[in-house]
């Protein structure tokens, strides 16, 4: 800094010094005019009655001239924005505002700052584009604008700062590409230009910056090759930081010539080919990330060597596959160590077990096999466990017991078999275990007893047995997870479950657990997740359930619980999601309380013995995606907010009692028409009957769409509007009393997989159209009034046979079911043309006059027989003449309409019906019932 002696100072430079004192002093104060909240009370100084000079004040730094040097006011909180006067202390050599809350654009006037060397504006709330006059300042060292909401573009005036070392402009939102003027920056050390919108190649603009130690280009759309010569030209780089970005082809072999290298991250881009074995060179390397890319090959065993390494991820390659080299067991700084997503197989090195500074070990989703090594137990400052999603087989090891420093365990989904270790008890530090969908037999007691810092367990879907003890659980008293689902557990639910208020997810569902709901699982207040499903539970649901108002998920189906759901007060749970009590031995009516639930979008109390009709107006349910009340004793019409529920898209009221028509305006079903395809889908155990066959989901889409209604008395006839629910999947509308002809306007249902229409009254022809709906594959018109040819094409002739069709619909005809049609057999007797004699025809004509006068003579003879004789004729061919009726043919059998089949509740099979020559199987009964043999 610039000092002046006393004998040299004259009396020009008095005048000038005082000129700059005042110069300075208000342009100063003209800044703190503009700021409007300082928090900590910075700007207290700044004050022009202030006895001290303003060089004083603090935050200001001047020369021996009171000339500003220097204002740093960084982190001070302040809110307000910057005066554009403060382009006026033109001998300003840093400006540090960094790390408060400026608004507004950058002043233009700070391009009069020529001999600034310092900018920092970084961390504030700045807005707009670049002030071009920046690229005056020829003298600027650092410039510092990021974490801001800065706009625009890099010009290529850019290049002008030929003395700028530290770039920092990340966290803002600048697009377009990189200047080819960024390569003249060849002072540059330090390049920070992540989150952005950047685009384009860089190879060019990043060319010869020898002097270049750290380059983040993080989150970008940076993309194009990384060429060798570039890589090259960074001889001092440490650190390159290219993830999240669009770069291709190989990595540049030429990194491993950047001996000075210790971060290189290059996650989340398109980078091909195999890893260079020449990384393992890089003896000062620390941290390696090479994720999600679509690298191929082995992973080297060269990279053993990286002795300083404490990050190693290699994450979601898919192409990577070999064994795990055991030479990266000499990894011995490592403290994070991460391989998935690939096609590693073989086994796990028991040399992993020499890395004794790991913290993190992620061997998840690979082909990783046999049995856990023992050695991995001394790792004794492992905190963190991931070995899910392989194929390990065996027992664990007793060994990981002595991993005292252990918080995570997960090992689900591999075959992993036996009993627990005992020494799982000593795991002092666990607070997350996931074993679940494993081989695990055996108790679970004595293991997992006394691990209070447990705070999440899943042991879900393996082979655990016995009951699971009071003391057990009164030892995990902060768990808020707690999922033991599909496992053997037998007993009581322990009443010590209930002084774990922390509970926020609690299953047990799928065992066979007995005896009642706790009637105080209310002291649960917080759950947000209840499954009790699938056990051998009974008694009533308790009262106390209402205390747990956090409720999103009730689960209570395929138990015997009994009577009905008035002990739940619905307006207790606002916000739930999902209600399934099916497949219990519920009675009484539907809970018209539900509509308080104005969020639900999942209702399931099939199977039971509910009854009486369902709710009318104002009843509605906003949000329901999901209805399935079927196998109850639900009657009467289904009420209008169903058919106008638009998120609706499953919807199951089969086998109940329900009556009326199906309404003709269908339009508010949008659920059915445009479903929300990137929906989350709804985690629920449904049996939804598609194909003929009840099919089981665990997850429901939301792009999938069904309508059951069969098993009702609904009568009318079927709309053609359902053909505009073109997301559906599944209909079926069989055993009912639908009559009218089929709808011929359903070829837009493309997504049709199954249509059963069966055991209803419809009649005509089988519209042609149906031979569009290209993705259906299970038909079933059969026992039905249907007649004509039966539609010939690709779908009829390949994917249906006789059970789409028979039995009933008589009047059927085609090759399908090997019927042929009347104009098609009489066509084929006659040859399509006369085959006889040229004289035939001639000599039938006297043949018919003959015969017509032999037939008269007959006729009038009959008449001269007596009474008697006549009723003998009557009993030998079955006529049954009074002097009031005229001679009809008594009928066996029912003296119903022939073609009506048997209604829902019908045990009558359907194939004996057809086959045994009933009522439905004569061709001479007309629709009365009876027909004149006369006729």
């Amino acid at each position: 800094m610039e000092r002046f002696s006393q004998s040299t100072i004259t009396s020009k430079d008095v005048s000038s010094s005082c000129w700059l004192s005042q110069t300075g002093q208000a342009v100063l104060l003209d800044f703190k005019a503009g700021i409007v909240d300082d928090p900590f009370g910075v700007l207290a100084s700044w004050n022009q009655g202030n006895e001290l000079n303003f060089c004083s004040w603090r935050g200001v730094t001047c020369d021996a001239k009171q000339r500003v040097l220097s204002v740093n006011l960084s982190s001070s909180g302040l809110l307000g924005t910057i005066s554009p006067s403060l382009g006026d202390l033109t001998n300003l050599e840093e400006l540090d505002l960094g790390g408060n809350d400026l608004t507004g654009q950058i002043p233009p006037e700070l391009g009069r700052l020529g001999s600034l060397k310092h900018l920092d504006l970084h961390n504030n709330s700045l807005t707009g584009n670049f002030p071009t006059s920046l690229w005056n300042l020829t003298n600027l060292e650092n410039l510092l604008l990021h974490v801001n909401n800065l706009t625009g573009s890099l010009p290529q005036d850019l290049g002008r700062l030929s003395k700028l070392k530290k770039l920092y402009l990340g966290n803002n939102s600048i697009g377009g590409d990189l200047p080819i003027s960024f390569s003249s920056l060849t002072s540059l050390e330090e390049v920070s230009l992540e989150n952005n919108q950047l685009f384009g190649p860089v190879n060019e603009q990043l060319f010869g910056l020898s002097l270049l130690r750290k380059l983040n280009l993080t989150n970008c759309q940076f993309n194009g090759t990384l060429s060798n010569d570039t890589v090259n030209s960074w001889p001092q780089l440490e650190e390159l930081s290219l993830t999240m970005n669009s770069f291709t082809g190989g990595i540049p072999s030429s990194v491993a010539r950047l001996e000075h290298l210790k971060y290189l991250r290059l996650d989340s881009n398109n980078f091909t080919g195999s890893i260079p074995e020449e990384l393992g060179t890089l003896q000062n390397l620390q941290v390696l990330r090479l994720c999600w890319n679509k690298l191929s090959g082995v992973i080297p065993s060269s990279l053993g060597r990286l002795s300083n390494v404490t990050e190693f991820y290699i994450r979601d390659n898919m192409d990577i596959s070999g064994n795990l080299p055991p030479e990266l067991g000499n990894l011995i700084n490592v403290q994070e160590f991460a391989i998935t997503g690939n096609h590693v197989g073989g086994t796990i090195p028991p040399e992993m077990g020499n890395l004794q500074q790991l913290r993190l070990l992620m061997l998840r989703s690979t082909k990783l096999s046999e049995g856990i090594p023992a050695e991995l137990g001394n790792l004794a400052s492992l905190e963190q466990m991931y070995l899910d999603f392989n194929n390990l087989s065996g027992s664990l090891p007793e060994e990981m017991g002595r991993l005292q420093k252990l918080q995570r365990l997960y090992l689900y989904n591999n075959k992993l078999a036996g009993t627990l270790p005992q020494s799982f008890v000593n795991l002092s530090s666990i607070r997350d275990v996931d074993i679940s969908n494993n081989q695990f037999v055996g108790s679970i007691n004595k293991q997992l007893t006394g691990l209070r810092t447990l705070v999440r367990l899943n042991i879900g879907n393996c082979h655990f047995q016995g009951s699971l003890l009071e003391d057990t659980v009164a030892s995990w008293p902060h768990v808020y997870d707690l999922a033991i689902y599909s496992n053997n557990f037998n007993g009581h639910v322990p009443l010590t479950l209930l002084n774990c208020t922390d509970l926020l997810i609690l299953n047990l569902g799928d065992n066979k657990m007995t005896g009642q709901i706790p009637s105080e699982i209310g002291r649960l207040y917080n759950l947000v997740d209840l499954h009790f499903d699938a056990n051998r539970l009974n008694g009533t649901i308790p009262e106390s359930l209402n205390n747990c108002t956090q409720l999103k998920y009730l689960r209570l189906s395929s138990n015997n619980l009994t009577g009905d759901l008035s002990p739940l007060n619905f307006s207790s749970f606002p916000n739930l999601l999902l209600l399934s009590i099916n497949e219990n031995k519920l009675n009484g009516s539907f809970p018209t309380g539900l509509q308080l639930c104005a969020k639900l979008q999942l209702l399931d109390l099939a199977r039971n013995k509910l009854s009486g009709p369902l709710p009318g107006f104002p009843f509605v349910l906003p949000e329901l995606q999901i209805l399935v009340l079927n196998t109850n004793s639900f009657e009467g019409a289904i009420p209008s907010w169903i058919w106008e529920a638009r998120k609706l898209h499953v919807l199951d009221l089969s086998r109940n009692l329900l009556s009326g028509t199906i309404p003709k305006n269908l339009h508010t079903l949008d659920g059915m028409i445009h479903p929300v395809e990137s929906a989350t889908p709804l985690l629920a155990i449904l049996f939804i009957v598609s194909k003929g066959i009840a099919r089981m989901f665990v997850t429901v889409p939301a792009d999938f769409a069904v309508l059951n209604l069969s098993g009702n008395r609904l009568n009318g006839s079927i709309p053609a509007q359902l053909g505009d629910l073109v997301a559906l999947r599944s209909v079926n509308l069989s055993r009912n009393a639908f009559t009218g002809t089929l709808p011929d306007s359903w070829s837009g249902l493309a997504k049709l997989d199954a249509l059963d229409l069966s055991a209803n009254q419809l009649t005509g022809q089988i519209p042609t159209s149906y031979g569009d709906l290209g993705s259906l594959g299970f038909l079933d018109l059969s026992r039905n009034n249907l007649s004509g040819r039966i539609p010939s094409n690709e779908h009829f002739d390949t994917k249906y046979g006789n059970t789409s069709f028979l039995p009933g619909n008589d009047g059927l005809c085609g090759e399908v079911i090997q019927r042929e049609c009347k104009s098609e057999a009489t066509e084929a007797s006659s040859g399509g043309k006369s085959n006889r004699h040229p004289f035939a025809s001639i000599f039938s004509i006297p043949g018919t006059i003959v015969g017509f006068i032999v037939g008269t003579m007959s006729f009038w003879l009959m008449l001269l027989f007596s009474s008697r004789a006549i009723r003998r004729l009557d009993r030998l061919i079955g006529l049954d003449w009074s002097p009031s009726d005229p001679p009809t043919k008594k009928l066996k059998g029912p003296q119903s309409d022939p073609r009506k089949l048997p209604s829902s509740h019908d045990q009558t099979s359907d194939s004996s019906f057809y086959r045994s020559g009933g009522s439905g199987s004569s061709p001479l009964l007309s629709s009365r019932g009876r027909t004149s043999i006369l006729d």
